[in-house]
Parts: structure tokens; sequence; C-alpha cells
């Protein structure tokens, strides 16, 4: 049995300070627990996206934007072998060209309405590479497509564990101690919802990886947001909710 408990999450406070690429961060939070360890990462997912302020059928031209990204993107190996665009698509929102860089760790696929860029086990310590990457591509977007970005949205979500603790230890932290869900027969963890109006939060155990846990960030962001700071801001809440269990990144 597993228990999800929902809460609300406050305004981010300072915890502790980091970089993301050149920009140093500085992180706020409440508390700072002495001696954080850092946990084993089994997996991460990173996941980017930008809704056009309107969409753009009429200028959508595969051709054209395949060159504009050969162009911006090609310091990073990309060829004609590494762009495809579904021409099985169901629908016009389901179109898009889909762009493959560093051995298909990162996927960018731009349509006719949004931009979605997915990244397998981001690492921060590149972050800047990321950054320019997705400078250039909105860049080559917004030439050849003729839009503005109505909306930025992401997720970033991974495994983790820290030797000898079960992920109950962490998760019923967020529970009220006189809880009768605390003694409830058969509960072996507790899984956290908290929902706020740019975005949510949930820890829970991990459904992959044994005795693991599972968090997931998403924010949301106006259009006129640059993507460095998006990532600054991901980066500093997977800081803060570390930190709230006396981990940190490493």
């Amino acid at each position: 049995m597993r228990v999800i408990c929902y809460a609300e999450i406050e305004p981010v406070h300072t915890l502790a300070a980091t970089t993301f690429g050149n920009t140093k961060l500085e992180i706020e939070g409440k508390t700072q627990m002495p001696k954080l360890v850092v946990p084993t990462f089994h997996h991460a997912f990173l996941e980017y996206g930008a809704g056009y302020s309107e969409p753009a059928p009429e200028k959508w031209d595969t051709g054209k934007l395949s060159q504009a990204l050969l162009g911006s993107l090609g310091q990073w190996g990309l060829g004609l072998e590494n762009i495809s665009v579904n021409l099985s698509a169901a629908n016009m929102a389901e179109l898009h060209t889909r762009i493959e860089l560093f051995n298909r760790n990162v996927v960018l696929e731009i349509g006719m309405g949004q931009l979605r860029v997915t990244a397998n086990d981001p690492n921060w310590s590149e972050a800047d590479t990321l950054i320019e990457v997705m400078e250039k591509t909105l860049s080559s977007v917004r030439s050849v497509l003729g839009v503005d970005i109505d909306r930025n949205w992401v997720t970033l979500a991974f495994h983790f564990s820290v030797q000898g603790k079960e992920p109950g230890e962490f998760t019923r932290m967020f529970l009220n101690p006189g809880s009768e869900l605390l003694d409830e027969p058969g509960v072996q963890s507790f899984g956290v919802s908290v929902y706020r109006e740019d975005g949510h939060l949930v820890l829970d155990t991990s459904a992959v990886y044994p005795n693991a846990l599972f968090m997931r960030i998403s924010r949301e962001f106006p259009g006129n947001v640059p993507f460095r700071q998006v990532g600054e801001t991901i980066r500093g809440e997977e800081i803060r909710y570390l930190g709230m269990l006396g981990l940190e990144v490493g």
C-alpha cells in the first residue's frame, strides 16, 4: 500500500550556492541541513517546451528550417543523417522536424505550434553547451517561422537512492507525526504531490529501480523568460528539494 499526501509549497528561499554553466546561482531555503549526503542517481530526464504565440503552418518549410539548423548547430556534428520529418503524422499538430544530437541524448522536435526538447541523463557541468544549442535553435525557429514564444515549460525527473536508507524514511517526514497513516498496516512508503500555480513537485517510490525514490519537478514560465533562466530555476529547485531530504547533488 502506498499513501499520497498533498501539500502547498511556499516561494523559494536560500539554501545553497551553485552554478548553472557559468552563472552563479543563489538558491534560497529556510533551513540548511548539515553534512548533506550525495545520493546515487540512477537515471535523469529533462524536457523543455516552448509554445508559439500562434501556429505557423503557412511558413512551415522543412527545407528552410533544416538549412537554418544545419548552419546554427553544425558545430555539434549535426548533419542530414540527424534530421528527419515524421511524414506519417496523424495531423498537422503532430508533424515536426526531429533533430538528434550528442548520440541521440538530446532530441529536438520542432513543430508548427511548439518546440520540444528532451535530454537523457543531462549533465549540469555541460549546461553551457545545452544553453547555446537552445538559444541557436530558438533563433532559427523565430527566423524561419516568424514566430514569438508565448510560454515556456520544463520538467526534470530522476531516480535516486541512498545506501542503507529506505524510501519511506524520506517521504514519511512530510506526514504529520500523529497521523494514523503512519501506523496503517502494510504501508511501505509515502508519496508526496505538491501543486503550485506555475508547476508541481512529485516525490514517490521509484517504480523502476529497487529501494529508490523518484522525483519530478515541473515549472512554467512566460514566453519572454530565456532558456538560461529556465535552466537556472529548475536546477535551483532540484538543489532545494534534495536539501529538504538532507541530500545534495554533489
